[in-house]
């Protein structure tokens, strides 16, 4: 691999406005790729099942890699997205939580669309209230973020245990 080098860069120092440093010839150690990955998520739905002691998410996904390096997994499979959730109750120290990583065994692809499904099952109740979905498309050296709140309100009853319409 060749080195790659980028042209001057001139630092202005505040103090002394007309001293202008100039800097040349800043070594990068790897090849320069600006490109990024994108994709979106749509069809997006949450909803708590099984007496609120487990969410189900399912949506559809479209990735692609825009020319920019793969994220390739040590088993051989090309990296395409994780996906993050953040319940109601959380709100300070590490609120996150990995609810899963799509992955493809052909690393050849530079565009993956597909349909997803997945039962989130913590073994306790989960609480209704404003969930937080991150979706993050993976590349080598960049992830592209999708955040989408989903608000799972509590449902009208009557006394009687039935829905109130």
């Amino acid at each position: 691999m060749s080195k790659k080098y980028i042209a001057q860069i001139e630092n202005t120092n505040f103090i002394f406005p007309n001293n202008d440093l100039y800097e040349y010839d800043v070594e990068i150690i790897h090849d320069i790729n600006n490109n990024f990955v994108s994709g979106n998520v749509t069809n997006l739905v949450a909803e708590l099942v099984n007496s609120n002691t487990e969410l189900t998410i399912t949506f559809d996904y479209n990735w692609l890699l825009n020319g920019a390096e793969p994220q390739n997994l040590s088993n051989g499979h090309l990296s395409v997205m994780s996906i993050h959730l953040m319940t109601p109750d959380q709100q300070y120290f590490k609120p996150w939580i990995l609810i899963d990583n799509i992955s493809n065994s052909d690393n050849s692809q530079t565009n993956l669309s597909g349909s997803y499904s997945y039962t989130y099952n913590p073994g306790k109740t989960l609480p209704y209230g404003l969930y937080v979905l991150e979706f993050r498309f993976i590349a080598h050296r960049c992830i592209f973020p999708i955040v989408s709140n989903y608000n799972i309100p509590e449902p009208d009853c009557s006394l009687d245990g039935t829905a109130v319409s």
